[in-house]
């Protein structure tokens, strides 16, 4: 394991120019379409799909997740710990980690969503986009740094 994290490292000079070209498009394409966007409409349609069972699946699919077990495992747990046993003990704790990070976020989230809906109805008079437009120029000023 250790001789993968070294090969990473050593790639890293040399993939970090792309890769910040990469980051720097991507922030441009997020405030574009922050621009173009809508705000979004309550359906009921779509409650079908909001259940816990979906949230759960989905968290599987959940990127920055993955990553921060492959981090947490490769950095600290394996550096530490040999034991096959003693390592997958480590998979219950860092689930419950997750799962309470995600709730906090969802929390926030769900704290933030009603807040700014109510600022976005007051600032926009005649579909004005002052937020988003707001939102666009820190993604593109402060985003890629």
């Amino acid at each position: 394991m250790d001789y993968l994290n070294y090969v990473l490292l050593s790639l890293l000079p040399q993939v970090r120019f792309w890769l910040n070209i990469f980051g720097a498009v991507y922030m441009l394409y997020l405030a574009v379409h922050i621009i173009l966007s809508k705000p979004a409409e309550d359906q009921a349609g779509d409650s079908k799909l909001n259940t816990f069972a979906a949230g759960f699946i989905m968290q599987f699919l959940n990127l920055k997740l993955i990553l921060y077990g492959i981090t947490i495992y490769s950095i600290f747990i394996i550096q530490v710990f040999q034991n096959p046993l003693v390592v997958s003990l480590f998979a219950p704790l860092l689930a419950v980690i997750c799962f309470i990070s995600v709730s906090c976020w969802a929390i926030g989230g769900n704290l933030f969503r009603s807040f700014l809906s109510k600022i976005f109805l007051c600032v926009q008079p005649g579909n004005g986009r002052a937020i988003d437009l707001h939102c666009h120029c820190q993604l593109v000023v402060i985003g890629p740094a």
